[in-house]
């Protein structure tokens, strides 16, 4: 199972990336809870991978952008886990993408030699947007 296969909305993202999300970092992530339910739920993901389309707003491949930062959202996630979130240097990382049950999914991103790991289960996710810029020595950490 490709990460993209669960994202909804995808439509622009699979112009940009038809054979899926490869070399995926994951940036950020905010949990929103309101009495003890979850009211919102943010994954900001990297992807170091040229995109297979030219967009004309974000520039030349390599000159104007080396990344895309892509924000998914839900707000109808359970089993979330993070685990030594502090380790993560927001490089590549691997995922794990189970269905649990029909049109259910258990996500999990780590990285074995980092020891950290997020994880949850999720119906799916929503494209919310994305955004390019150059990644530098030192590293932006998103909003």
């Amino acid at each position: 199972m490709e990460l993209i296969d669960i994202i909804d909305r995808d439509h622009f993202l699979r112009q940009l990336y038809p054979a899926g999300l490869k070399s995926v970092a994951v940036v950020g992530f905010d949990v929103g809870l309101n009495h003890i339910i979850l009211s919102h739920f943010i994954l900001n993901l990297r992807v170091y991978s040229q995109p297979a389309i030219d967009i004309p707003k974000y520039g030349k491949w390599l000159t104007d952008y080396d990344t895309v930062e892509i924000e998914l959202r839900n707000s109808y996630i359970n089993d979330l886990s993070c685990h030594n979130w502090f380790n993560n240097s927001r490089k590549e990382c691997s995922i794990d993408i189970k269905e649990i049950q029909e049109g259910r999914w258990s996500v999990k991103f780590y990285n074995e030699a980092e020891d950290w790991h997020l994880s949850f289960t999720v119906d799916s996710l929503i494209f919310n947007g994305c955004k390019v810029y150059m990644c530098s020595e030192e590293d932006y950490i998103p909003e």
